[in-house]
Order: C-alpha cells, then structure tokens, then sequence
C-alpha cells in the first residue's frame, strides 16, 4: 500500500491535535447547499478472491444493484490471497474481527461474503454473511431507512497524485463515537485469473487503499448545523488507472470489532471529480 503522505483533520476537537502542530481550525458555516434531506446510501463490503468459484455471484449481486439502485448503492471487493490482495484488505479484515481466509484468529466462513453496512446478521449474528437469497431483501430494508447524516466529496488529480477533501454534516446530533473511514477503489481491473469465469472477466470496486486508518478517523457527530471536513493529500495513483478509480467515505460507529462498526450513511465519487450533499 503506497504511503499517504500527510492527513490533515480539520474539526474543533482539539483531542484530536495529538501534536502541537496539527493544524485545527473551528468548523464554519458553508455557502454549501444542504439538502432537506439526505439519501440513503447502502455500503456493500465483500470478501473475495479469485479462486472463489462461487464469487462470481455477488459481483453479478453488485452489477444488478448498481444498475438498478445506482444513487443508493455503494460497492466495496475486499480480496484475500489473490493478486488483489493487500495490506489495505488486510487491515479492514483484521480490524472488523472478521475472516480473512488464514487470520490469526483461526476463523473462517465461506466466500463471497457481503457486509451490508455493517449491520449484524440473521439471528443476531455478528458476521454478516447472509445468503444469496437474502442480500435483496436486507438491501432494500437498509435503503428505506431515514439517515440524518450526509457527506460531500472533493476529489482532484494532479499527475500522479490524488487529493480528497470529506464533508460530513448532521441535522441530529449522533450519540457516542463515530468515525469516518474512506477507501480507494478501482474498477474494470483483469479477472482472467477468476475460477469459474470467462477470460474476459473483470474485477469490480476492487479496495486499492485505505485512505483513513483502518478503523477511521474519529468525528465529532454532535455538532449540527455545521459543515466539518476531513482532507486527505498526496496519494499515489501511479499504480492505477485513474479513470477507473472512485473515492469511497462512509460514517460509522467508532468500535473495535464489527458488531460495533454500523454505518450511518456514505459517499461515492469518480476519482478526480466532486459529489456535493445529496
């Protein structure tokens, strides 16, 4: 994983300055237009590789609702033990204490699994594997859910180099701790190499980086009527194609293991390009 060079944290916790010199600036109000209310946006994590034979599924699973739910769904492929593999899947796999195929923890489950916002499972279980038949319904009951939490991308490309700017913004105040995590993903990647797929198959919403550390960046969620920011600077791309890349940032709950990591709502963006409040 390429090395992000500086992360500047803009928000009026001044907990969050570790050093003395980590810029921190109070949040203002914006000229941003807030919508009078904010769409729902569902973030799908799953883990897979190319030696799943049965992953092709939920990557048709993906292809169907962005087709059909493109403004609500947000994507995320989590690899393991495959040429897509790295220290970023690593991590997330390792911080939700889930199921990276030989993780310390000894635990296993079958692939594809898909989290849906985190969310726990039938029967109250913590890994939210589901089943093929049961992915539509908890996406359509995610979907119809109320969120009073939004966020705004800023993204740009120069050479080399992507910028991103998140913007997080709360009609009600969330209680407890919240955090934003915020990936890079990159589509349209060779799948030659996928067990039970053609030749020309291609790897989808493929998680290249972590932009945040692994369990986020903690936020202040109670403050309302007030525009915070999270910028991330100086990642290198040059190991991807850009116009296949998307920034991807969703608020969660700040927990340590995934039971205690529900998503609130999320945010996507063609690298390179801006999506406002919506």
């Amino acid at each position: 994983m390429k090395k992000i060079n500086s992360i500047l944290l803009i928000t009026s916790l001044l907990a969050f300055a570790a050093c003395s010199d980590v810029p921190i600036a109070s949040p203002k109000k914006s000229n941003t237009t807030i919508p009078s209310t904010f769409t729902t946006k569902v973030v799908l994590e799953k883990y897979t590789g190319e030696w799943c034979g049965a992953c092709p599924s939920a990557g048709q699973f993906y292809s169907e609702k962005k087709s059909t739910d493109g403004t609500q769904f947000i994507g995320v492929a989590i690899h393991a033990d495959d040429k897509y593999a790295n220290p970023a899947n690593e991590a997330i796999y390792r911080q939700l204490n889930s199921n990276l195929r030989h993780n310390p923890d000894g635990l296993s489950i079958g692939f594809p699994n898909v989290m849906f916002n985190r969310s726990k499972g039938p029967n109250d279980q913590v890994i939210n594997g589901f089943g093929n038949s049961d992915w539509s319904s908890k996406f359509d009951e995610l979907k119809a859910a109320t969120v009073s939490s939004g966020l705004s991308l800023e993204t740009s490309i120069t050479g080399d180099t992507l910028t991103a700017a998140v913007k997080h913004y709360h009609k009600t105040a969330l209680e407890g701790n919240y955090a934003i995590t915020a990936y890079l993903v990159e589509n349209e990647l060779n799948g030659s190499d996928q067990v039970s797929a053609g030749a020309d198959y291609k790897q989808q919403h493929v998680l290249r980086e972590l932009l945040t550390p692994a369990g986020g960046i903690p936020i202040d969620a109670t403050m309302t009527d007030e525009i915070l920011s999270l910028e991330l600077s100086s990642v290198d791309i040059s190991a991807y194609i850009a116009g296949n890349l998307e920034v991807i940032a969703f608020i969660h709950q700040d927990g340590a293991t995934f039971s205690e990591q529900a998503i609130v709502n999320g945010q996507i963006v063609k690298a390179g390009e801006n999506q406002s409040f919506d």
